[in-house]
């Protein structure tokens, strides 16, 4: 999937039709005519508005130009990288690029236009806009909410919050690498960003039962809190909520005899 939404970046656009191999991780099982993909495949198709095809079993002639690309690729690119070592994806795509682009900006032999022409006079102007977001493949898991009000998502071993009032009910988890949805009998009852980090807590306030909610008040009530409150009343009342605490302060502080 991330290959696929790369490929559309380069592009530029969105295809109609996306035509496969019989790849397992596409195919599901192969058919001269209506051939099963995947469920991952088809909400991709789904999400971009995309046909998706695959060729016939030991029919080459169904890809001819791809198998012939092949072919040009490794002796117009992977030949002339042939004495460089690289370690990773990153330094792959930086030796490839500008060799690819070189590739397609020089005339197809035969012909009076380069593969890029060709691809902006007779394909481009038939593409759609890319859509704001990209495609994400979404993952789903049950867990059920646990007595604190959180599910365990176990990829990460992270929890978050829900309602409190869905304490012991049974949870579908739906992911992406950057959201986390839960839902209980068809309905969304909370939606987190995706946190990674392992065995911490997403903890929505508005999740939790009063006295929970009340407790995490009184965490942050120190001295400069009650100034504070009492400053919004007025200026006597902060004069008396002073002397009272500095009262108490002083009262509190350890004597020492000489």
């Amino acid at each position: 999937i991330d290959g696929l939404n790369q490929a559309l970046v380069y592009f530029g656009g969105l295809p109609q039709i996306i035509q496969s191999d019989n790849l397992k991780s596409f195919v599901i099982k192969s058919d001269r005519y209506e051939p099963t993909f995947n469920e991952l495949c088809i909400q991709l198709s789904s999400y971009y508005g995309i046909e998706l095809l695959a060729t016939r079993v030991a029919k080459p002639k169904d890809k001819a130009s791809v198998e012939r690309h092949v072919s040009i690729v490794y002796n117009k690119v992977y030949a002339r990288l042939r004495n460089q070592t690289l370690t990773n994806i990153k330094q792959i795509n930086l030796a490839f690029k500008p060799l690819i682009d070189q590739m397609n900006d020089a005339k197809m032999q035969g012909k009076s236009y380069s593969r890029n022409e060709r691809f902006e006079r007779d394909e481009k102007p038939h593409m759609v806009d890319l859509p704001a977001e990209l495609f994400e493949l979404k993952k789903s898991t049950l867990a059920k909410v646990q007595r604190n009000y959180h599910v365990i998502l176990g990829e990460d071993w992270h929890q978050y919050s829900v309602p409190y009032q869905y304490v012991a009910k049974q949870t579908q988890v739906v992911y992406t690498n950057k959201v986390v949805e839960i839902y209980c009998e068809s309905q969304r009852i909370a939606i987190h960003r995706r946190d990674k980090r392992r065995h911490a807590y997403s903890t929505f306030a508005e999740h939790m039962p009063e006295k929970h909610k009340k407790y995490l008040e009184q965490r942050g009530w120190d001295s400069d809190y009650f100034k504070t409150q009492a400053k919004k009343i007025g200026p006597h009342t902060e004069w008396v909520i002073t002397q009272l605490l500095e009262k108490n302060i002083s009262l509190n502080r350890p004597t020492i005899a000489v």
